[in-house]
């Protein structure tokens, strides 16, 4: 049922959109109050992209790659409000090694994927190493995402192996936004 003012509002059932009030049933019918409305579906015919995906990370594909960085891309869907942070945490980090996460922000709104660079600093000696991070987004209009766990692996193919038996340094983590 709906009346005069009605219009423009939307139409909601069982936490699903269908579409904005229009219109209703003509006074002294049987159908006056009736509710007659738009569909979402039809909505792109007025130039109107309507939200229906959540903000969410689709995927973060497990990388390996060699030193000094690895690219990490990030993939969304959803609309996110921009400025978008991104947080990288590490799960996993192997005995002897100094990893370190943090915050990227994203201040201009981007499609995905939102890319950082992970480092890996090491005698190659020391590779492969496998590690686990954790990222998740948070958005300004304060939803965040729930995270999601992806492995980064650091190879020695590629680089140049030095004689550094006095080389103790074993440190990876995230760089920056690329």
């Amino acid at each position: 049922m709906n009346d005069f003012g009605d219009s423009g509002g939307p139409v909601f059932g069982n936490n699903s959109a269908y579409g904005l009030v229009h219109g209703r049933g003509a006074s002294g019918t049987p159908t006056r109050n009736d509710l007659y409305f738009m569909p979402v579906d039809q909505f792109t015919a007025l130039g109107i992209d309507v939200l229906t995906e959540p903000f969410e990370i689709s995927s973060i594909p497990n990388v390996l790659g060699s030193p000094p960085s690895i690219q990490v891309d990030v993939n969304f869907t959803g609309y996110p409000r921009f400025p978008v942070d991104m947080t990288v945490s590490v799960v996993s980090c192997p005995a002897g090694w100094t990893c370190t996460g943090g915050t990227l922000p994203y201040t201009t709104t981007q499609l995905p994927p939102l890319s950082y660079e992970w480092g890996c600093d090491a005698d190659p000696a020391d590779l492969p190493v496998t590690f686990t991070i954790r990222t998740s987004l948070d958005d300004a209009s304060g939803i965040t995402t729930p995270p999601v766990d992806h492995i980064i692996t650091c190879t020695s193919a590629g680089i140049e192996v030095k004689n550094t038996a006095t080389n103790e340094i074993r440190r990876a983590g995230l760089l920056r936004k690329k």
